[in-house]
This record gives structure tokens, sequence and C-alpha cells, in this order.
């Protein structure tokens, strides 16, 4: 068991190397056609400058947020955090999951012809998620219910854990149907750089009712594609260790390869009102490199370890636990064999639309839900943007996320031509704390205390050519009455 969470840690450090409920309504942005690709920038020509065009972070935690089950503790060196794992376990819902993006933009750029926006970007990017159930609540107190004193089962099944980073080239094109109706699509090729997916992961303890066994299940199977993971195993081979070393990164589009595509729509039905719709990420990677399947299964009848006393009347109760470990070990022998597998992308779909209540006030509502395997991720956006000075624009915007209504999002974009820079987060309410209980560089960053998910993304572009008039025609002579230049 601890090879697999080992694996699934690891993975997760490769994270570390969304936003886009308020990014959707920043339209002068352009990495807002990343969620709908039918739309289109304020200019005509754009270059994001390298690395740092697009770089995005988002965390989530569908359950708790971490003051649910942690406290503050004052020492020496500060606050440290102190977990209780009776508040973790009486906080579980049905369904429970754990989510991080990561995304950064190596390089993109795109420029109009004739009314036809097209556009291209080279990112680096990276999701996961742990999905466990509520029945991990039945590990409080063990294998006893202390309200009857009779025996209980411990249950863990359905645990699904799944961490991919990879790269993505995306083509994509605005095509307008007339004046007040634009579709676009995307085509990304993908190249798959490190993964770890969960095939099946179940297990039991079982005690009869007059405590004298308990049975131990255990059935996991993990896939793992990663070029520098390593694994130690014994004299007969079974897998002893795992763990990663070296360069982690592959050169792109040598292997691992998969494809997805996004789809999105732009309607303006009247001259200060539009409507949007999208899909994004519908694919998938196929894992052919350095592909690993871990796996076990089996089952153990533990009746007590042996505490016979020797001759002499001496109990050697090192000998008995060391026993039972081998025993364990023996029951439970973790295998590793070559495999392929697949994996799919984090899909979404939005659904909005946007009010424009005069020259420098608009109103949007928008829908997000978004599918992976097991988890489901809905939510309500309402959000308002100001345009009150030329080069400037503000927008807060209010998200029923999580089950509640405490995200406050906020998105800013400072300049025009040439140069902008734009800011966008969906939860800016966050407390953050710090656990210093030691003098690691990762003590010492903040981390968020009272809010269940974390997100932003921010940017710089170069932006040039010529306005790109998205209203029809007639709304024109309003957009230059501000001073806009044509």
């Amino acid at each position: 068991m601890k090879i697999f969470v080992t694996i699934i840690l690891l993975s997760i450090v490769v994270l570390v190397k969304a936003q886009d409920k308020t990014l959707m309504f920043l339209d002068a942005v352009p990495q807002s056609s990343y969620l709908n690709p039918a739309f289109i920038p304020d200019y005509t020509r754009y270059v994001g400058i390298p690395i740092m065009s697009a770089t995005s972070f988002s965390a989530n935690s569908s359950t708790f947020s971490l003051l649910d089950v942690a406290s503050t503790k004052k020492g020496i060196k500060g606050d440290s955090l102190i977990f209780d794992s009776n508040r973790i376990l009486d906080n579980l819902k049905a369904n429970n999951n754990v989510r991080m993006d990561a995304n950064v933009d190596i390089l993109s750029f795109g420029f109009m012809r004739k009314k036809v926006y097209w556009s291209f970007n080279m990112s680096l990017k990276s999701f996961g998620n742990v999905f466990y159930p509520k029945s991990l609540e039945t590990f409080k107190n063990g294998n006893v219910d202390l309200a009857t004193m009779t025996a209980k089962d411990i249950i863990l099944n359905d645990v699904d854990a799944n961490v991919y980073l990879y790269y993505e080239t995306g083509f994509a094109v605005s095509y307008p149907i007339n004046d007040n109706l634009r579709v676009g699509g995307r085509f990304k090729l993908l190249s798959g750089v490190s993964a770890v997916k969960t095939a099946q992961f179940s297990s039991s303890v079982k005690t009869s009712s007059d405590f004298k066994t308990s049975t131990v299940e255990a059935h996991a199977s993990v896939y793992a594609s990663s070029k520098s993971l390593e694994f130690e195993t014994d004299e007969k081979g079974f897998v002893t260790g795992v763990s990663l070393s070296g360069n982690i990164m592959r050169f792109p589009y040598l292997t691992n390869l998969g494809m997805a595509v996004d789809l999105g729509i732009e309607a303006k039905p009247l001259r200060n009102f539009r409507v949007f719709g999208s899909l994004v990420d519908l694919g998938f990677i196929s894992w052919k490199s350095d592909c690993s399947k871990i796996y076990t299964d089996g089952s153990y009848a533990f009746n007590g370890a042996n505490l016979t006393p020797d001759k002499n009347g001496n109990i050697d109760f090192d000998r008995a636990v060391k026993d039972v470990v081998d025993t364990l070990r023996n029951k439970f022998k973790v295998e590793q064999g070559e495999a392929t597998f697949s994996s799919g992308l984090f899909t979404k779909l939005y659904a909005g639309c946007e009010y424009q209540f005069n020259g420098w006030l608009k109103g949007g509502f928008l829908l997000k839900g978004a599918i992976y395997d097991k988890v489901i991720d809905p939510a309500i956006v309402i959000s308002a943007k100001a345009t009150p000075v030329p080069n400037f624009s503000g927008l807060l915007s209010l998200s029923y996320y999580n089950k509640t209504l405490n995200n406050v999002g906020v998105g800013v974009v400072v300049g025009s031509s040439p140069v902008q820079f734009y800011l966008a987060a969906d939860n800016i309410l966050s407390h953050f704390i710090k656990n210093n209980t030691d003098q690691s560089f990762y003590s010492s960053l903040p981390i968020p205390s009272r809010t269940r998910s974390v997100n932003v993304q921010l940017g710089v572009n170069i932006l040039f050519g010529e306005r790109s008039y998205k209203l029809p025609w007639r709304w024109k002579v309003f957009e230059q009455g501000r001073g806009r230049k044509k």
C-alpha cells in the first residue's frame, strides 16, 4: 500500500513545477479564446510573451477547506498546522475529490485575415485529481463500533487518483457567419510527459463478531508513465520501492501522442447583448513509452500475533510483529509489468451571456460544467465589468461553487496596444496562513485556509494592428464615441 501512495505523491510533485470563470468575461484578453475559440481579442494581431503570456494555477477541494480539518497552534517559530483526523472523517460527503491544475504558455500568437481570426498556442499543462468515497469514515475508531461495542468492517473502495503532465499545441480559427454570429474551433495535438492513472483500488478489513479473526483484503492496480520512474525489487522480482530520479521532461511529440478539440459559438441577437457557449478539452492521450502497471491482489486472515513465551518465560514482541509484517508482505506482493493505457482530459462545458448597460458597464452570467471520470464540477457565476477609462477594465464576479457562495473573483486588464497586462482570480477572499513546523522553503509558503478553491491566471501580451470590432457595424458609432481608435 505504501508503494501506491508513494507513486501518487511523487506524481503530485510534478504538478507543482482556473480562473476560467472570471477569464471568460475578459474578452479583450486573447487567452479568453482558450475557453471559447469563437472569441476574438480587441486587436487584429497579438503575440504572447513567451512563458509570461499565460501562467495559471488552481486547486480545489469539493468537501472542506483547510481550517475545517486543521487548527493553528502558536509556537516559537510561529503558527503551526495541527490536523485532526476525526474532523477530516466527520466532514466527508457522499463523493469527495481534490483537484489541481497548472498551465504555462510557451508560445502563442494570433492574427485576423479577412474577418477570420487565426491563433496558435503551445503550452505545458498538468492536472490531477484524487477521488475518495464516504466509506473512508469507517476508519474512525478502528474495527469497533463504540456505540454498540460490536465488530465493524473497515471499507475503502473506489479510491481514484490520476495525475497528468503534457504538452498541448493548438490551432484555432474563429469564423464570422454574419455580423452577429461567430463560430470557432481549436484542434489540439497532445504529447504526454508523465502520468499516473488508477485502474482499481479497493481494500477492506472485516472482523468476526467474536473479534478473533480479521480478514484483510486488498486489490489495487495503477498505471504509470515516466522516464525517470525507477522501481526497487527483491530477489524474487517483487516491487519493494519506487522513486523519481533525473529529469522528468520529454522532448515533445515523439511519443505518448493524443488529440483534443474545442468548439465555440458567440451570437449577438441585440446590439448590447451577446450569448455564447463552448465545449473545451474533449480529447485523450495514448501512453506508450516508459509505461508500467503496478498491482497487488491478496487476502489474509489475521488471528493475532504469536505471543507464546519461550522456555524462560520471555515474550519476544519484536519477533511477533516481524512475523506479522513478513506474512503481510508475502500475502500482498506488489508486482510490476509493462502496459499501455489511455487517459481523457478534464472536459468542460460553458454557456453564458453578457449585457452592456451603457458605455462603461457590462453584466454577465455563466454556467459551467466539467466532467472527468467520477468528478462532476459545476458552477454558476454572475459578473460586473467596468471600463471607466480607456486602457483599463476591472471585473468582479460571484460564483456558486462547491455549494458555497464565498467565491468572489476579480479581473483586471491594464493597457492596450502595444502592451497588455491581465490578471484573473476566482477567489480573493481567501485567508492565508503559514505552516512553520520546520525551516524548509515549503513551510514558508502561504496556504489558503478558509476556502475550498484557489484560482489565478496572469500574463502579458503584445497587441498591435487595428481594432477588432466585435460588435455589429451599427454599434461601432457607440464605441467610437468613447474615444477608442478605429
